[in-house]
């Protein structure tokens, strides 16, 4: 008896290591490259006559915003926008309107672009990037695109290939936050690119001439992600809204993005994700399934599923319509830590100590450190 007993033990011992083995093989990075500290201090600014690029920094306690003309050695310089249009103004005692989305939408993309021709020395102004704050006004209610990479579907054993839509009812943070790993069981990273109404959109609204993009990190709490999902349902009801929506799960890049022609810009998108200085994601916007109109309408043909996130039910928008300044991360690519054959091996995850670094061309970058 104590012998067989022995085996039994044996053979448990056999196979607990090897799927431990073989959580640690699937989790392997995808890539040999690494990181080097001149790809995030500086950094290429899209040409105005493809796309104007913000930023806001925090200048004696109040939010400035710029007009970015260079990325280089950890610092900005632009146009200081708040200035250069206070003399435009109606009533020049007014408070200076600190959006860029609402600084676009009064002045429109040539009086911007003109501003930047005009290098008027006077108000161009250079910050550290330890000065910027979140670029745009945002909000909590936030839209997530899942399935919208192929090798990501296939590396994450998604039963459902469609695209689908969920909630991501987050405040998102600076650039440079931190992230505690330690209070979720398996935190795992994506890199993502953020689509940004610049107005209101509603159903039956005209496609927009006009999106904003920003660089995103849509971290994920797998283990609460897995036990929550009911894939008997439609796929992003059930798992993805409350393994997403955590504190502080939606850092966002440095720099705002409006591009003359969101298609063809979209199409030259870079992202690179990094941890600890390995690359584990790599990709270009132009390999999405769908992209950004398709996009909208696969939210509005979602409108009236209901989304479980716990004990709460939660719609995907509110009042029917895609809110203005409302990010819509647009999906990931392969390289995320997941796989089923790691979901029960807490050690291929985040860990306390871990740095994850993205950077996209014209989008700047989001350093997260782990708590």
């Amino acid at each position: 008896m104590m012998k067989r007993l022995s085996y039994l033990m044996v053979f448990i011992a056999i196979i607990l290591i090897s799927a431990i083995s073989y959580s640690f093989h699937v989790s392997t990075p995808l890539y040999e490259d690494t990181l080097t500290p001149s790809q995030i201090s500086t950094m290429a600014i899209a040409p105005a006559e493809e796309a104007l690029t913000f930023a806001r920094a925090n200048l004696n306690g109040e939010a400035t915003v710029l007009l970015v003309k260079k990325y280089e050695n950890n610092q900005l310089t632009g146009i200081n926008v708040n200035q250069a249009i206070a003399n435009t103004l109606s009533n020049p005692n007014s408070h200076p309107n600190t959006d860029p989305i609402e600084i676009f939408n009064q002045l429109g993309y040539a009086a911007l672009q003109q501003l930047l021709a005009n290098n008027n020395d006077g108000h161009s102004i250079t910050v550290a990037l330890s000065e910027l704050i979140v670029p745009i006004n945002t909000q909590l209610d936030n839209i997530g695109v899942g399935g919208n990479y192929v090798e990501h579907v296939e590396e994450s054993g998604l039963t459902q290939k469609s695209v689908f839509v969920f909630p991501k009812k987050v405040q998102p943070t600076l650039f440079n936050s931190s992230i505690n790993g330690q209070i979720h069981g398996r935190l795992d990273y994506e890199v993502e690119l953020g689509l940004v109404p610049l107005n209101d959109i509603s159903m039956n609204d005209a496609p927009p001439k006009y999106f904003g993009f920003i660089l995103c990190n849509d971290f994920t709490d797998r283990l609460t992600l897995v036990k929550d999902i009911n894939q008997s349902l439609p796929m992003g009801t059930t798992g993805f809204a409350l393994a997403k929506s955590q504190p502080n799960f939606l850092p966002v890049g440095n720099l705002f993005v409006i591009p003359k022609n969101h298609k063809t810009f979209l199409e030259k998108v870079e992202m690179k994700l990094y941890v600890n200085e390995r690359l584990r994601q790599h990709e270009t916007a132009a390999n999405m399934r769908i992209k950004s109109i398709d996009i909208l309408e696969l939210i509005f043909n979602n409108k009236d599923l209901s989304f479980n996130s716990g004990d709460q039910s939660l719609n995907l928008l509110t009042n029917n319509k895609i809110s203005k300044g409302t990010i819509i991360l647009s999906g990931t690519p392969a390289g995320v830590i997941f796989r089923i054959a790691n979901v029960l091996n807490p050690m291929v995850y985040l860990q306390e100590g871990d740095k994850v670094t993205i950077q996209a061309n014209y989008l700047g970058a989001v350093v997260n450190e782990i708590l």
